[in-house]
C-alpha cells in the first residue's frame, strides 16, 4: 500500500502516484487467499500478531476476514459476525482453551479500516485504527504446525464462513506488536527498518495485480494460492486516494474540528469517521502533538 497525500498549507503539493491492489472477495463465489501450513512459523511461541486493512460489506453470513482457524485447537482470527458490525477476535491455544474478544457494532461497512489482534503470553488485544478496543487475559500456545493461514474465510465445518468486501496488506508476525508500533506501520509497507523487521513471519502486500498466487513478501516462503472468483483490483483503499491534509473527518473543510479529533485518536478515544493520512500533517508517520501544532497554523 503506498500512500499519497495532497498538503495545502501555501503550495499544493501531490506525492507521486504508484499502482496499487488489492483482493475484492464474494461469498456467492467462495472467494479466499490460503496459505497452507502457515501456522508452522507460529508453532509454540508464546507471541503472534496479525493486521490487515479490510473494507467489510454487509453480510448475512460470518465473514472471515483473516486468521487460523480449526474450531479445535489452533485459532487466532477476526471475523465479521452475520447481519452484524461486529467483530469476534478468538484464540484458542491447543489446548482447547478459547479467549474471545466480541466488539460489537466496530466495523464500518463499506469504508477502510485498519484491524491488528495480538497476543503477548498473557493478554490478547483488539485494535481498530492503530486504537486499542478490549484487552482479556489469555494463556497457552498454538503447537500444531500444518494449519493454513486465510484471508476471505476462516474454516467451518468443512466449508467456511466467506467475507464480502476488500482486504490489502495483511501481515503475520511471531511478536505481539506494540500500540505505538501498530499506528507508525499501518500506515506505511514494512520494510527492514521496522523495530520487529526479524518477527515478520508473513507479509502479503497483494500488489501483483494479476494471476492466482500472492507472494509473501518474508523468507518463509508461504505464498498464497487465490481460490474462488477472487478479484484484483486497482486500490481504493485510503492510501490510495488523495485526501486534503488535515481533513480527518473527511467533511471538505479543515477546521477546529478536526484538530479536536486529532486530540481524541492521541489519547486514546475512538473517533467515528477518522482518515489516518489527512491527520498524519507532517507526513513524519506518527500521530501526535506536532501535526495539531501544524494544523492550528493553517
Amino acid at each position: 500500500m503506498k500512500r499519497l497525500i495532497t498538503l495545502l498549507i501555501i503550495i499544493p503539493l501531490f506525492g507521486m502516484s504508484q499502482t496499487n491492489y488489492e483482493l475484492s472477495f464474494n461469498s456467492a463465489t467462495l472467494d479466499y487467499v490460503e496459505m497452507p501450513n502457515t501456522s508452522s512459523v507460529i508453532a509454540n511461541k508464546t507471541a503472534f500478531s496479525i493486521s490487515c486493512w479490510v473494507n467489510p460489506q454487509s453480510n448475512t453470513n460470518h465473514g472471515g476476514i483473516m486468521g487460523f482457524r480449526n474450531n479445535s485447537d489452533a485459532d487466532f482470527y477476526l471475523l465479521q459476525m452475520q447481519n452484524t458490525t461486529t467483530i469476534e477476535a478468538r484464540f484458542r491455544n491447543s489446548s482447547g482453551a478459547n479467549y474471545d474478544i466480541l466488539a460489537n457494532n466496530i466495523l464500518d461497512l463499506g469504508q477502510w479500516q485498519h484491524l491488528a489482534f495480538t497476543y503477548d503470553g498473557s493478554y490478547i488485544r483488539l485494535y481498530k485504527n492503530g486504537v486499542i478496543v478490549n484487552s482479556i487475559a489469555a494463556n497457552g500456545t498454538i503447537t500444531q504446525s500444518n494449519q493454513s493461514f486465510k484471508l476471505g474465510s476462516l474454516d467451518w465445518q468443512g466449508s467456511g464462513f466467506y467475507l464480502i468486501g476488500k482486504i490489502d496488506e495483511a501481515r503475520l508476525w511471531d511478536v505481539a506488536l506494540s500500540q505505538t508500533e501498530i499506528q507508525n506501520w499501518m500506515c506505511s509497507e514494512i520494510d527492514a527498518s521496522h523495530p520487529n523487521y526479524s518477527n515478520l513471519m508473513g507479509y502479503w502486500n497483494l500488489n501483483e495485480g494479476i494471476g492466482v498466487s500472492t507472494d509473501d513478501q518474508t523468507t518463509n516462503g508461504n505464498n498464497g494460492t487465490i481460490l474462488g472468483g477472487t478479484v484484483w483490483q486497482t486500490s481504493s483503499s485510503c492510501l490510495a486516494v488523495v485526501v486534503l491534509c488535515g481533513d480527518v473527518n473527511e467533511d471538505g473543510v479543515v477546521d477546529q474540528t478536526d484538530v479536536t479529533d486529532i486530540n481524541n485518536y492521541i489519547t486514546g478515544v475512538i473517533v467515528p469517521v477518522f482518515n489516518l493520512w489527512a491527520a498524519d500533517v507532517n507526513c513524519d508517520g506518527v500521530i501526535n502533538v506536532l501535526d495539531i501544532t501544524l494544523l492550528n497554523s493553517f
